[in-house]
Parts: structure tokens; sequence; C-alpha cells
């Protein structure tokens, strides 16, 4: 499964979801024609079908004539075997009504695909199944207001995730998602609030009932709604005062979705909202709901006279415990990468921020040039996701980072496919930024 798949997958299932590793390109089934492809699907070891399956998914839509026979694929007795051919059909991209109305059809599966290491996981196929009907965008919406019908939970939860993948073309579903928030189905009414996050603005009328929704006597489903509200965005403004209510009595879970709610709906949540995330990064000991109140006010530059006094103390507290999300605030609020830089340069030496460091870094593009030398001994980490984070951050950072070619071009022989794409398109970048 892709790494995008994998890493939607907790969504609306809660779950404690696995990356999966890319696997490299097959030179051999890319030299293979399509017939003897389709023909490998007969083969009796299911490592040998996926291995067909992938091939034919890397052709696109160059394998119409293969989608016919991936759908019988889903009916496969290895589980590996038909998620594989869902996430095929998904890329390939042909013959939409067919393979979306049998993928839908599908989602009562039970079936799992497990991973043994680093520990135990089990992603359940409906997911998958979904994110492939997701593939195919718009023309996809209409069959799955029909599955959000369905009594069955895993359908109509398998239909809500597709939607939420689908983003703002999914808007057409939203009487049918208000509908459900209406419902006496908590069940119901949370994916509905999922798949209302995914859509955003464009699902504002259903900004009364999230509301209502945060006062369910369930906290997940308060934990949706402050979700949902927050991907809403501005038009969320009349809910800043039940987010703060939750911020001040939700559980951790639900005050942390709260404090990044308010920060996502922006500055229209008013002084009162915001002097309260100020008070939050002041007093609150969870770490958690500290860290969302930090991160929204960076998205609060109407009120940085009030909060960067507060987010300077606390980025001098090396008791404070978040290095990284502190200095992206200031950057955001000040636009001044002086303060922030030295923290964010140090963070790269300790494995527990040193992503999200490289993240920001890249966010601030050349401003970030006091880091090249630090990024570019990180890309012999022994982390291959710590390798592609300084890659990405070098390409953002781009003609500073010019010395970073030689080690950049050493990694387009790693053995990690994402490693090597994410140091190609470093190298492209820092290419680009020298000839402008």
């Amino acid at each position: 499964m892709t790494r995008s798949t994998i890493l939607a997958l907790g969504l609306f299932l809660g779950l404690a979801v696995p990356v999966l590793p890319e696997q490299p390109a097959d030179e051999a089934g890319a030299a293979r024609t399509i017939d003897d492809l389709i023909g490998a699907l007969s083969a009796s070891k299911p490592e040998q079908r996926i291995e067909a399956i992938d091939a034919l998914a890397d052709r696109g839509k160059d394998a119409t004539q293969a989608v016919s026979a991936l759908l019988q694929q889903l009916d496969a007795d290895d589980p590996g075997v038909r998620a594989s051919a869902a996430e095929a059909v998904g890329k390939i991209g042909a013959e939409a009504d067919t393979v979306v109305r049998t993928l839908i059809a599908h989602f009562p599966d039970e079936g799992y695909v497990e991973r043994f290491e680093p520990r135990y996981e089990a992603i359940p196929l409906f997911a998958v199944y979904a994110f492939a009907v997701a593939a195919f965008g718009e023309p996809a919406v209409a069959p799955l207001i029909d599955a959000l019908k369905s009594d069955s939970q895993q359908v109509y939860l398998g239909a809500a995730i597709a939607l939420e993948a689908m983003g703002q073309s999914a808007a057409k579903a939203m009487p049918q998602l208000i509908t459900m928030l209406e419902s006496g189905d908590g069940a119901k009414r949370r994916a509905a609030a999922g798949a209302i996050r995914g859509i955003g603005p464009a699902a504002a009328d259903a900004v009364p009932l999230l509301v209502k929704l945060l006062h369910d006597e369930d906290f997940h489903s308060q934990y949706w709604a402050c979700r949902a509200l927050g991907a809403i965005g501005p038009a969320s403004a009349v809910a800043s005062g039940d987010l703060l209510d939750r911020l001040s009595h939700g559980t951790v879970s639900v005050r942390r979705n709260a404090a990044a709610a308010l920060g996502n709906i922006g500055p229209d949540i008013g002084p009162e909202a915001a002097a309260r995330l100020i008070r939050v990064v002041e007093e609150e000991f969870t770490a958690p709901v500290r860290e969302e109140a930090v991160i929204a006010l960076g998205k609060l530059k109407p009120y940085a006279k009030e909060s960067v006094p507060v987010l300077r103390k606390a980025l001098a507290d090396p008791g404070f415990h978040l290095p990284t999300h502190t200095a992206r605030a200031l950057w955001l609020l000040t636009g001044d990468p002086g303060e922030a830089l030295p923290t964010l340069v140090r963070s790269l030496d300790d494995l527990t921020y040193f992503q999200h460091a490289a993240e920001v870094l890249a966010e601030m593009g050349p401003k970030a040039s006091p880091a090249v030398e630090r990024l570019i001994a990180a890309l012999a980490e022994r982390d291959p996701d710590d390798r592609v984070a300084a890659a990405r951050a070098l390409g953002h950072i781009g003609a500073p980072a010019a010395k970073a070619e030689v080690p950049l071009r050493r990694l387009l022989e790693d053995d990690e496919l994402h490693v090597r794409e994410a140091a190609g398109a470093a190298l492209k970048a820092i290419s680009e930024a020298q000839v402008k």
C-alpha cells in the first residue's frame, strides 16, 4: 500500500496506523506485457500475484484492460492481494462507475492487512477500499451518498472515509452528512463529522449542528466536532465560545483539539479566545494541550503583541519542552527567523525534535541557510525518514544549499525509494534556484 494511504487510515478508526515502506519499482515487471501481468494474476502464491498487481498499477491508464481481472482479485483469499488490487484499480483510474461500485460493494469485507514489525498492526481492508474509491473524485460521490444511508456501520464508515479523503469535491454529499449529524446514532454523527472535516470551508452549513455536537455526552463526538469546526475555518468563528468551554472542561484529547480548532478558525475567534490560548501556554501542565495552544497562537498574527512575549519566555525555558513549535510560532508572528533559527538548528541534534525542526526549516526556505551544514550531516542519518526530512529541507532552502549537491547525489543510490525520490527532488530544486 502507498504511504499516503497508510498515513490516513487512522482518521476515523482511532488506530495506531503503521507507515509501510514503499516498494522499489519492479524492473522485471516493467519489462512484461500487460497480458503477461494479467496472466500472472492466476499465480498460486500471493506474493507473485501482488508483484503482478503492483506492476500493473505502475502502468496507470495503460493497464485499463486489466481492470476487470484486478477487480476479481478483490475476492482473493489473501488479504494482501485484495488490498493491492484495490489500490491498483484506484491508481489506474479507469472504468470509474464499475470500479467504484465494486469497491463499495466490498466495504463489508472484515479482513485486515497485517504488519508485524516494529510491532503488530492490523489495517482494515474496508478503509483501503475507501481510499481507492476516493481516487476517482467527484464521479464517486453519488454512490458514496447511497453508501452513507446503509445500516451497516462498516459501510457508512467506509463511505465517510472516502468522502473525507476527497476533500471539497465531496461537497455534494453535505445534505446527507447533515442528516447524519441530526441522527440519534453517535457513530453516524462521528462519521459525518469526519467527512465534513475533509470537505472543509464548503461544509459551513454544518456549523450549528457541530456546535451542538461539541456538547454531546460522548467525548469522541466532541473530539470530532472540534476537528470539523477547525477545518471549516473562519465560518466557525460563532463556535468560539463553545470551543473555549471544551478547552476548559473537556478530556485531554478534546481540549487539545479545541485549541487546534481555535487556531485553524483564525483571528475571527476574537481577543477573548486569543487571551485564553495565551493563558494555556503560560499555565497548562498537560503537554499536548499546551502544544496545540502554541501552534494556534502562531496562526493569530493580529494578537502577536500579546502572544510574542509569552512565546519568547517559553522558548527560553528548557522545561517547556516544545522548542520547534514555539520557534515556528515566533517566526510566523514576527516574520524574523533570527530568534527561531538557533533553537531549530539545536533541535536537529535531538531525535525527538529532528523531523519537525527540518520541516520548519523547509518552510523558512533560503532564510534557513545557517542550518545547511547540520542538514547535510543529517543526510547520513540511520533513519531513512530523517534522511528524507533533511533532503526536503535542503531542497526548499535552494541556492544557499548548493554545497549539499554531492551528498544528495549519493542518496540517489539509497536503498529506500522515498529517500531516492526526496534526494532527486532536492537536487532539482537547488539547481533551479541557482538559475533564477
